[in-house]
């Protein structure tokens, strides 16, 4: 009972915000994308159905021993990385990995998480195999930018091949996104992890979606290296792309020599 009027007053504040948004004779653009976001994310909420995400490799570019895997943003795709502010990550030497995220479906968080971060651990293990098999990484690490960069820390936090990471300005919970307004991943947020490679978190200080609020704790909770910006909020810049680039390359470099010495 109690469920069903929770889901009711959910309907009636839709239907107010429809029928206010209706009522506008000049709507915007950021009001039209946030009134389908909303209707969406709470017809996902309603119905509980829970979607079976597909992941793709839009390309791979680059040479070099080691590989990065590149997650992109929510209301993108892989072409992000060629924009203004990320050509440091862009052009990194390494093999670079473009994964195409699945982010058209609000469905995918109906179930806190669980379908949608099992599939993303598996495909990421097969995708490892498939291109070890046709020329093996010396080392892997993973990038991405806001909801990209949930998706390098549960890579770095679930994959015993990923060696390092970065995310930049990194959205912990989907519920801050728009599109998932009423879901969650409680069942694989970074936080119900313990264990995490060497990693670096740059992040715009009070921005809400990017997790400042989270992020100085979690960090030093894991040993990781966690720095803040006085940015516009939630924005990416080439100075977060330009220490992630320059964090990894001497990261690389160490756990190389590391390698050597052991051998």
């Amino acid at each position: 009972m109690m469920e069903w009027a929770r889901r009711h007053k959910l309907i009636l504040a839709v239907l107010c915000f429809v029928a206010f948004s209706a009522s506008l004779t000049i709507a915007s653009n950021r009001v039209r994308v946030g009134l389908i976001n909303l209707v969406s994310t709470s017809y996902a909420y309603l119905s509980r159905d829970v979607s079976e995400p597909q992941f793709t490799v839009a390309r791979v570019e680059g040479t070099g021993p080691n590989r990065i895997y590149l997650f992109h943003g929510m209301m993108t795709d892989e072409d992000q990385w060629s924009e203004a502010g990320l050509e440091p990550l862009d052009e990194i030497d390494m093999q670079r990995v473009y994964v195409r995220l699945v982010v058209d479906d609000s469905s995918y968080f109906t179930d806190d998480g669980a379908r949608y971060c099992d599939a993303f651990r598996n495909w990421m293990n097969q995708t490892q195999a498939k291109l070890d098999a046709k020329s093996p990484a010396n080392l892997t690490f993973a990038a991405g930018v806001s909801y990209g960069g949930l998706h390098s820390l549960l890579a770095a936090a679930e994959l015993d091949f990923i060696d390092g990471f970065v995310a930049l300005i990194p959205s912990f919970y989907v519920s801050r996104i728009p599109r998932y307004r009423f879901q969650s991943n409680d069942r694989c947020k970074p936080e119900n992890y313990a264990d995490y490679p060497d990693g670096a978190i740059y992040y715009i200080t009070s921005d809400f979606v990017g997790s400042s609020d989270i992020i100085p704790q979690f960090a030093r909770s894991r040993g990781l290296n966690a720095r803040s910006f006085d940015l516009d909020t939630h924005r990416f810049d080439e100075k977060l792309s330009r220490a992630s680039a320059s964090y990894l390359r001497d990261l690389a470099a160490r756990l190389e020599t590391a390698g050597e010495t052991e051998q």
